[in-house]
């Protein structure tokens, strides 16, 4: 084996995660053109769920 990959099952971690992460039909993930790890975070969407706002300058 040259690698091994484990994709998190992200159902319950996709609040917030505009393009959540697919498993293709062989279970593989595929990056897709965003840059880094290629998640688009949703902000307004995580700011609405929290209890808590913190603000550093």
């Amino acid at each position: 084996m040259d690698y091994l990959e484990l994709a998190v099952p992200l159902n319950m971690y996709e609040t917030g995660v505009v393009n959540p992460t697919e498993l293709t039909d062989q279970g593989m993930v595929e990056p897709n053109d965003k840059p880094g790890w290629g998640v688009e975070i949703d902000w307004e969407t995580l700011s609405n769920s929290v209890t808590i706002h913190v603000t550093v300058e």
